[in-house]
């Protein structure tokens, strides 16, 4: 009897049954090498495990001569024809770099600003067209502190004194000291107050602080002013023929007839 043991462990061992223990008079039948076998973790159920290895409820019962339909944690499973549904890994969201505009070249709105603007007061930019160019027309302007003066000049605009009503803060976008320095107006985001109406629209207002009926612009002023213009213009894709005066649009000394001429050299790429 010893020897008919031995001889069929033997046989078993032979056909591919390793790692099983056979003992006289049990019956070893082979095990599919396709059938996936599966311990049952926490939250699971049957239609949860045939939903993931997208197999049909009655194969799991079948194959496991399953008398109840809760499983327990720990529980071995037999799963015939599993085949475990993708994991589709999303890649990250890389967020476009968009460099940031130099603002090295102004000097920011927090810098001299003493009052808000007016958020419920202002319109969208819009895409920009054209550039316009003004005096502030006061003589004091190119000696005062431009902090000041910008100050005042918001001020007078918030108030709406001399215009067809309040503004939301300064109408210009950018404005020329005498000495040549370039200060932030009111933020580009916003369409501009300085060309009535709709000429506002898509219409980058720049001032330079003085008086150019009495008196000319200081050179550092003019040189930064045709900078300025460069500037914009290469950035925004402005045609120099859209660079204008005040005067372009309504009857006004404004820009003045000493910063006149230097406006229409540029508009005429002089």
């Amino acid at each position: 009897m010893q020897r008919l043991a031995f001889a069929a462990c033997m046989l078993a061992c032979l056909i591919g049954f390793s790692g099983c223990k056979i003992r006289t008079g049990d019956y070893v039948e082979p095990q599919d090498p396709e059938v996936l076998s599966y311990t049952v973790a926490e939250g699971d159920t049957l239609s949860r495990i045939a939903d993931r290895f997208r197999i049909e409820v009655e194969t799991i019962i079948d194959a496991n001569d399953l008398d109840e339909l809760e499983l327990y944690v720990g529980q071995r499973l037999q799963l015939p024809g599993a085949r475990q549904r993708p994991t589709y890994t999303s890649k990250p969201v890389v967020a476009p770099v968009v460099p940031k505009a130099d603002t090295t070249w102004y000097r920011p709105r927090a810098s001299w600003a003493a009052q808000t603007v007016d958020l419920s007061n202002v319109d969208p930019m819009g895409p920009l067209t054209r550039i316009t160019v003004h005096h502030s027309a006061d003589d004091i302007d190119m000696v005062d502190d431009p902090v000041e003066t910008l100050r005042r000049i918001e001020k007078q605009h918030k108030l709406g004194q001399g215009k067809n009503e309040p503004f939301a803060c300064i109408g210009y976008h950018y404005l020329i000291s005498a000495d040549g320095a370039v200060w932030e107006g009111r933020p580009l985001q916003f369409q501009g107050a300085h060309a009535t109406g709709d000429n506002n629209k898509g219409n980058i207002g720049i001032c330079l602080l003085g008086n150019f009926d009495r008196g000319r612009p200081t050179l550092t002023q003019q040189k930064a002013l045709l900078a300025v213009l460069d500037r914009l213009c290469q950035q925004h894709r402005i045609a120099r023929a859209k660079v204008v005066g005040h005067n372009h649009f309504k009857t006004t000394n404004c820009p003045g007839k000493h910063l006149d001429p230097i406006v229409h050299a540029y508009q005429h790429g002089r």
